[in-house]
C-alpha cells in the first residue's frame, strides 16, 4: 500500500509511504516573478516607482501556504514598479476570493494585477473582471497550481478573452504522471519507502517575456 500526499511539510514526512513538494517559499517567489514578467512585458522595465498597483489573494492559516503567499509578497514588495494596495489572506475557497475581488476592486480600482496562491483564486478573480465588462487586456492575473479550467483560461488570455495569464505548477501539469511513476518505483523496489522528493516546478504562461529559472514542461501556445 502507498500512502501518497502533496505539499510535504515537515510534520507528516514520517507517516506518509511518498509524497513530494515544492519549496514553499520558492514557490511564492516565482509565483511574483511570473506576474512581474508581466509588468515587464506591459510598462516595461523603468516603469515608475509604485504606478503598477497589485492585489494578492493569499492565506496564511496552513503553514506550507503561509510560506508561499510570503515568497510571493516579499517578491511583490520588492519590485519598487509595484504598489500593493490590497492582500485578502484569509481565500482558501472559491467563494472567498469573488468576495476579495469584488472588494479589491471597490477599495482600488487602479489594480491590474491580481496575484493569487492558487488558480482555485485566479478563476474567479478572472470571473469577477469580466462581469465588470472591463478591458482585460489591461489586468493580469497569475497564480499558482493547475487544472484544465486554469490552462483553458491561460490560452484564452493570449486574444484577452481572460486576464487569467499564468500559473506556476509543482512538477507537471498531469499530477498523475508523477503519481504513477512513484507508486510504480515504490512497488517494483526501486526506490525505498518513505520516498520523499521536491517537486521541480514547471510554468504554464502566455507571457512571452517570462523567463523561468527552473526546468519546464509545458509552455502555453
Amino acid at each position: 500500500d502507498v500512502i501518497w500526499i502533496t505539499n510535504v511539510t515537515d510534520d507528516v514526512k514520517e507517516h506518509i509511504t511518498a509524497g513530494m513538494a515544492a519549496d514553499a517559499y520558492q514557490y511564492g517567489v516565482e509565483i511574483a516573478k511570473l506576474a512581474l514578467s508581466w509588468v515587464d512585458e506591459k510598462y516595461g522595465k523603468d516603469a515608475p516607482e509604485g504606478s503598477v498597483h497589485c492585489g494578492t489573494l493569499t492565506n496564511i492559516g496552513i503553514e506550507y501556504i503561509a510560506n508561499r503567499t510570503q515568497g510571493i509578497l516579499d517578491t511583490l514588495a520588492a519590485d519598487p514598479r509595484i504598489a500593493l494596495t490590497y492582500d485578502n489572506d484569509g481565500c482558501m475557497f472559491t467563494d472567498d476570493s469573488i468576495a476579495a475581488t469584488e472588494d479589491m476592486l471597490t477599495v482600488d480600482p487602479e489594480i491590474r494585477l491580481i496575484v493569487c496562491w492558487s488558480d482555485t483564486h485566479g478563476i474567479p478573480a478572472d470571473s469577477v473582471l469580466k462581469s465588470k465588462n472591463v478591458d482585460l487586456s489591461e489586468y493580469c492575473i497569475i497564480a499558482g497550481c493547475t487544472s484544465d479550467s486554469t490552462c483553458a483560461s491561460i490560452d484564452a488570455s493570449a486574444n484577452n478573452e481572460s486576464a487569467f495569464r499564468g500559473t506556476i505548477v509543482e512538477g507537471k501539469l498531469d499530477f498523475g504522471e508523477d503519481l504513477f511513476a512513484v507508486s510504480y518505483a515504490l512497488a517494483t523496489g526501486q526506490i525505498e519507502k518513505p520516498y520523499y522528493s521536491l517537486h521541480e516546478l514547471s510554468y504554464y504562461t502566455t507571457i512571452k517575456d517570462y523567463d523561468p529559472s527552473y526546468k519546464n514542461w509545458y509552455e502555453a501556445e
